[in-house]
């Protein structure tokens, strides 16, 4: 998993479009993903007090955002804009999202599975699991902290993740 993302030519201008509109806007940017061979671009948004967006804050970015789509020379033509919340089950991506959710639950899909030789004490309903639902309890440089069930703590590298989300509690 990387964590720091190198964003480059057009889609390093469009992050930092999406960055000042939406500050503008009184929120706060989550992520921000373009796809050049569809011409999609999707603006991930979020309230710093509510930690999501309602569609008014949808739709207050995306008529913020119009007036460069349609004045700026550098913008393709066609480009699809996709305003949203990051939603309940966000997809943590970089250290900032992870840092977010210290405390609660995320939902990983490892590289490889988990065996008792890497991990000594593992219970058996985590033995040769890829996908696993812990606690996050802390994070470093290299990698994530869980507690799964509240009984065991183990560590996660971040080359080890495929993909991680946010847990809802339900």
């Amino acid at each position: 998993m990387v964590l720091k993302v190198e964003r480059k030519g057009i889609e390093k201008k469009f992050f930092e479009l999406s960055q000042k509109v939406v500050a503008e806007q009184g929120l706060s940017l989550y992520d921000m993903e373009y796809y050049p061979g569809s011409s999609e671009w999707r603006i991930y948004i979020f309230d710093q007090k509510t930690d999501t967006a309602v569609i008014e804050d949808c739709v207050s970015v995306d008529k913020a955002l119009s007036p460069y789509i349609e004045e700026a020379d550098w913008m393709p033509e066609n480009l699809v804009l996709q305003v949203s919340s990051p939603g309940i089950d966000r997809f943590l991506k970089t250290k900032e999202h992870f840092e977010r959710v210290v405390g609660l639950n995320v939902r990983l899909v490892l590289a490889k599975r988990l065996h008792e030789d890497e991990l000594p004490g593992i219970p058996k309903s985590l033995k040769g699991e890829k996908k696993v639902v812990a606690k996050l309890e802390s994070l470093d440089d290299d990698g994530l902290s869980l507690i799964y069930r509240e009984q065991f703590a183990f560590f996660v590298s971040y080359n080890e993740v495929k993909k991680a989300n946010l847990e809802p509690d339900v």
